[in-house]
């Protein structure tokens, strides 16, 4: 009986079936000592343009291994974007907030500097960019997630995009108060092109900012009286807006 160790594996390279790759280092310790894949194992693997390939693990040696790949997959699609637009949490939770994100499917994530965030960029971030792409593939290949998140630079808010719901793209923001009606009431997969769901920081949004998104187009969205966390919130809303687009 064939065996499937591994979910999905992200490769940095563009695969073609017939093609026999060889992987070392980090790759290779992921794969045959962290998931403990065997020779003969199936492999799922996803390559660098979000192409999905039947594999199979042709040999293991000390350092490296071989895996040959058999079959393109047909290719998951979605019929909008959801793009996730977090505003600058505090060490972990920001970890936390990407992670479940890449889990739950979204395009892309962008960082937002926010007036009430409670934490500055100083211009030499990269450590922490590297650092979050690689929980980006780590939780692609946990998931199974097909979608190939992107991870966008840090952005004012007069940076956010300009949204018009009538022609598709729909832009939405947590509140903790009733501001607007229920955007959700009126989308629907087959008139949505794009949803952009912008989250606040722990100090939440200032005046300034929710006026800002307004005239950019963007709705916002009640979550309940519950003070939901930043991190909460986000997973929150996530779940709530696929629900609504994909399984209602």
């Amino acid at each position: 009986m064939e065996r499937c160790r591994v979910k999905q594996f992200v490769c940095n390279q563009e695969l073609k079936p017939g093609q026999t790759i060889t992987l070392m280092d980090d790759e290779f310790h992921y794969l045959c000592r962290v998931r403990r894949s065997e020779k003969g194992d199936i492999l799922e693997l996803t390559d660098s343009a979000s192409a999905r390939f039947r594999a199979r693990m042709l040999e293991i040696r000390n350092d490296e291994c071989d895996i040959l790949v058999e079959e393109e997959l047909t290719a998951y699609t979605r019929q909008y974007e959801l793009h996730l637009y977090l505003c600058l949490c505090k060490g972990k939770k920001q970890d936390s907030m990407i992670r479940q994100a890449v889990e739950a499917g979204v395009n892309s994530i962008t960082l937002v500097d926010s007036q009430h965030s409670q934490v500055r960029f100083s211009g030499s971030e990269a450590h922490k960019y590297e650092r979050w792409r690689k929980i980006i593939r780590e939780a692609r290949q946990q998931s199974g997630s097909p979608v190939n998140t992107e991870l966008n630079d840090l952005i004012s808010f007069t940076e956010l995009p300009d949204l018009d719901s009538s022609s598709g793209r729909w832009g939405i923001f947590c509140h903790q108060e009733k501001i607007d009606g229920n955007p959700l009431s009126q989308m629907n997969s087959s008139s949505v092109n794009e949803v952009h769901l912008l989250i606040g920081s722990e100090g939440g949004l200032s005046n300034k900012e929710i006026e800002i998104m307004q005239k950019k187009g963007f709705s916002s969205l009640f979550l309940g009286y519950n003070v939901l966390r930043a991190e909460t919130a986000s997973i929150f809303a996530l779940g709530t807006i696929i629900s609504c687009m994909e399984l209602i």
